[in-house]
């Protein structure tokens, strides 16, 4: 579905500089085609122009003589009000993010009585359990032989807001979650939606720990181990056979690499390569913490 940018200047308190047609909203960091963006800090001007296929772009004024690309442009005193309160309208007053349907849940599936799944905008696939007391929302789709154990909710909102003249605006959460085959989701583990028109995404054979919260839009590969009250925030990224340790943290927007081991415990604030094992309050590599460790004796 494209839409027409000035069909939104009312909405969302902007003025169209240059009109064109956008296909979804998202964040800078996150390219996806024909999107709409904000832009409203210089040193993201850079970044604004490099992408590839940009759908609308809402700015400062000043910004906004700075950019002639061939996407949409707006101009607005608060662009990132403006940017919320248009996807915030777009997620609550219209299908722009999604049409909804009846639930799908295969015959095969069983389906505790005080679990709960929401009557619309849910599959759940071939010999999926689903327990006592979870909670399956709107834009769930699990793929066969998942097990969602009791208390575990999947596909409620994240925390994304900002405050603008002393209000709080919390971004609404239109995305998804997809949840492939042979996945455990353990008891009172939380798993939230994507904010726009993407879906947090569990791989294959994953298994997800007690307590454990994963945010908005976070993508795990196959095969992955998340335990126990681990937290993974937005946009994060976990490749094929990693182990994120009980009680430890990843901050948005963390990439992962393929069989890497983050230990118990630890605050993980940069990418982690491949294979590597990373440790400590602040996660570093794994034998430089034993070494400084080391010196302390």
């Amino acid at each position: 579905m494209l839409l027409q940018l000035s069909d939104f200047e009312d909405i969302a308190e902007f003025r169209v500089l240059r009109d064109g047609s956008f296909a979804t909203l998202g964040l800078i960091t996150i390219p996806q085609p024909a999107m709409l963006v904000f832009l409203e800090e210089e040193r993201f001007l850079k970044r604004v122009r490099a992408l590839d296929g940009l759908g609308a772009v809402i700015t400062t004024p000043a910004l906004a003589k700075r950019l002639d690309g061939p996407y949409a442009l707006a101009q607005s005193s608060n662009s990132r009000r403006s940017f919320f309160d248009l996807h915030n309208h777009l997620a609550l007053e219209t299908e722009f993010y999604w049409r909804s349907h009846p639930s799908e849940i295969h015959p095969t599936a069983e389906i505790h009585p005080r679990a709960w799944i929401n009557p619309t905008d849910v599959r759940i696939g071939r010999h999926c359990r689903i327990d006592a007391n979870a909670i399956v929302h709107a834009r769930v789709e699990l793929g066969r032989d998942v097990i969602v154990h009791s208390g575990a909710v999947l596909g409620t909102a994240g925390l994304q807001r900002m405050v603008v003249d002393g209000t709080v605006v919390d971004l609404a959460h239109a995305g998804g979650v997809r949840i492939e085959d042979n996945v455990q989701v353990l008891c009172n583990a939380v798993i939230a939606a994507a904010v726009f028109r993407q879906s947090t995404t569990i791989g294959a054979g994953t298994r997800i720990g007690n307590l454990a919260y994963l945010s908005h839009n976070v993508q795990v590969k196959e095969r992955c181990q998340i335990g126990h009250g681990a937290v993974i925030s937005g946009n994060s990224f976990l490749g094929n056979d990693v182990t994120i340790g009980p009680g430890s943290t990843l901050t948005d927007g963390i990439h992962v690499g393929d069989g890497a081991h983050v230990t118990a415990g630890a605050t993980v604030v940069r990418d982690v390569e491949s294979g590597q094992r990373v440790s400590s309050g602040f996660a570093v590599e794994h034998r430089r913490y034993l070494r400084f460790l080391s010196t302390m004796r």
